[in-house]
């Protein structure tokens, strides 16, 4: 599969060859020791559909040094509480305000997102190893009986843990709920829940 796997990945194969030695054989023992399937499967199945989903996910990627502006989203947060101001106010802090107000003033905080498919080179790195954990919670975790999904996710999370990544680790689910309520989007990095991916009608 490294050899060949789709051109996106191959400047991560060391970071892909430590995950697949670190998660992939212990989580396919704990498959065959702990989970009822859904329906029956083989270990070279399991493994090929991760490999099928990895490249599935990078393959659509567009991995730039830069992404024009034409294709990136400005979404503003406002942050700060007030008691008696409006929700349309955009004021900041003023130092030295002796009016008496405890009012305290909204400030905006922008972010930058990308369009779908779109992702800085400088962050690829950062997404290989939440989409290979992505990747293998649907593939070797996916045959699973629902009642054996917690088994799954803390074997996993265990796993992750000995592997060096503590719990609160940007690659890894949040412990919130199980790994299967998260999927991860590549262009946003980050988790987000499967529900909150449904658009209302």
């Amino acid at each position: 599969w490294l050899e060949t796997m789709t051109a996106n990945l191959k400047p991560y194969v060391r970071q892909l060859q430590f995950l697949f030695t670190g998660l992939v054989e212990t989580c396919m023992t704990n498959v065959r020791s702990d989970i009822v399937e859904t329906v029956a499967s083989t270990d070279h199945n399991l493994v090929m559909s991760l490999f099928r989903m990895m490249d599935s996910i990078w393959a659509r990627l567009k991995i730039r040094a830069h992404i024009p502006v034409e294709d990136q989203i400005t979404e503003e947060k406002k942050t700060g509480l007030s008691e008696d101001e409006d929700e349309d106010e955009d004021d900041v802090p003023v130092d030295g305000d002796t009016g008496g107000s405890s009012v305290v003033r909204r400030a905006k905080e922008k972010k930058i997102r990308y369009k779908r498919g779109y992702v800085l080179e400088a962050d690829a790195a950062k997404i290989v190893t939440p989409t290979f954990i992505f990747a293998l919670i649907w593939s070797l975790g996916a045959t699973s009986e629902y009642a054996c999904r917690p088994k799954f996710d803390r074997n996993l999370r265990e796993t992750l843990e000995n592997l060096g990544f503590p719990h609160e680790h940007f690659d890894i689910p949040p412990e919130y709920r199980d790994v299967y309520s998260y999927c991860f989007v590549p262009e946003d990095m980050e988790w987000i829940e499967w529900m909150s991916t449904i658009v209302p009608k």
